[in-house]
């Protein structure tokens, strides 16, 4: 595990080498720094909102510089395995007692 930084908004987090890829400064504008158009699915703000349908746990996010979908909007939700590396899902998760699986005979990853 390293400790890595993130560009956006400045948290540090461990994260594992199989997660990581080569970054040198000058590959993208700052102004996508700043933005979300780096990794949008990575710069979740903070979880609105929780579901369970069918064993499969679901999450309504703020996504940074993203207009907030209606909750009735199927596109709206991302699953476990879409956003299971955001810190705020993980804290979510945690703080609820909520364990999610990325497949039902997994151990849980929270």
């Amino acid at each position: 595990m390293f400790l890595t930084k993130n560009l956006v908004d400045g948290t540090v987090s461990r994260t594992h080498v199989s997660r990581m890829f080569a970054y040198l400064a000058g590959d993208l504008p700052d102004e996508e720094l700043r933005g979300h158009a780096a990794f949008p699915a990575l710069l979740c703000e903070e979880v609105l909102q929780h579901r369970q349908d069918h064993g499969q746990h679901f999450f309504l996010c703020k996504w940074l510089g993203v207009p907030l979908k209606d909750p009735r909007d199927p596109d709206a939700w991302f699953s476990w395995a879409e956003c299971r590396f955001c810190p705020p899902v993980r804290k979510f998760c945690k703080d609820h007692g909520i364990k999610p699986r990325l497949h039902l005979n997994s151990p849980s990853v929270a």
